[in-house]
């Protein structure tokens, strides 16, 4: 059953209720979801903070829109889940998820090293386009999971190893999963900006190991700001 959020941790009241709820059946694989409106009603918070909301569950796959249609529970929701269970499961095991960090550092800052070999002047165009709105959104202090998680996914496409790419690939729902609200709080966005746009920059000018350094300092500044070291 549904309660009014608390206004501490709102948004992950809400995703968190919202969860439960489909794992209990109120809403089927293929079900419509509730607008905005019904939710913010439901919930006793404003609109933004319910499109928030849903936004996170989106990006973990959990719900989909369809123009002109409405918002529908993914076919494929519960199991996404369970990946979303997994990464708080890691969360709640400081080992497990330093060791989760530290594969995703040496495997991404080579990916970074690669690209700065790789990427073309057009690929190149699309990553600082991406920088620049996921720029904004850190500037803002708004939900940049979505952005994040696609500035990582298209430097390892650039890397064009197809073996960095398919781990890649078989962690990203955990990945999507860990990039809640209240991940995001614990971020120091300014310092990460920065990270951004020194990777960004060492592959641009083609300096594989300016570029392998950044990504390395920006997984060291993860650490540093979710308390790990």
């Amino acid at each position: 059953m549904i309660t009014p959020a608390t206004k501490s941790s709102l948004y992950q009241d809400i995703i968190n209720q919202l969860i439960n709820e489909i794992k209990r059946g109120s809403w089927k694989p293929g079900d419509k979801f509730p607008g905005e409106k019904e939710l913010a009603l439901t919930f006793e918070v404003s609109r933004n903070s319910i499109r928030e909301s849903l936004k996170s569950l989106q990006i973990l796959g959990i719900i989909h829109s369809s123009a002109g249609k409405g918002t529908f529970v993914t076919e494929n929701a519960l199991r996404k889940i369970e990946n979303t269970e997994l990464v708080e499961l890691l969360t709640d095991h400081r080992s497990s998820l330093i060791d989760f960090l530290h594969f995703r550092m040496a495997l991404e800052a080579q990916a970074a090293f690669l690209a700065a070999q790789n990427a073309s002047a057009e690929e190149i165009e699309i990553l600082e386009s991406l920088l620049e709105t996921l720029g904004e959104k850190l500037i803002k202090d708004k939900n940049y999971a979505l952005e994040g998680f696609e500035f990582h996914m298209l430097i390892v496409t650039l890397s064009q190893n197809k073996y960095i790419i398919k781990l890649f690939q078989s962690y990203s729902d955990e990945l999507k999963a860990q990039r809640t609200p209240v991940y995001q709080d614990k971020i120091n966005k300014q310092r990460t900006l920065e990270d951004h746009v020194k990777i960004v920059k060492a592959i641009k000018e083609a300096e594989p190991e300016k570029a392998r350094d950044a990504m390395f300092d920006h997984f060291l500044h993860a650490f540093e700001d979710l308390n790990l070291n």
